[in-house]
């Protein structure tokens, strides 16, 4: 409840105050998100690093081809 209220105020202070209509509009935009975080304290962090490490096999990987081999 109260990540819920400072957000919000935060969202609106930036808004009015500082000219941040981007960043309030980013802010309420992930809203939920932000606030299912503070409740589970759960990210997303580890699969984006394990999808950057398959994207980097995959660019190591390009130009490499298959080779089939024929019975002798």
């Amino acid at each position: 409840e109260s990540a819920g209220a400072f957000l919000y105020f935060w969202a609106d202070f930036a808004k009015e105050n500082l000219n941040g209509e981007k960043i309030a509009k980013s802010i309420f935009a992930h809203f939920k998100g932000i606030i299912n975080y503070f409740n589970t304290k759960l990210n997303n962090a580890l699969l984006k690093g394990i999808n950057n490490k398959v994207q980097l096999i995959k660019r190591t990987a390009r130009g490499y081809k298959y080779k089939k081999t024929s019975p002798p």
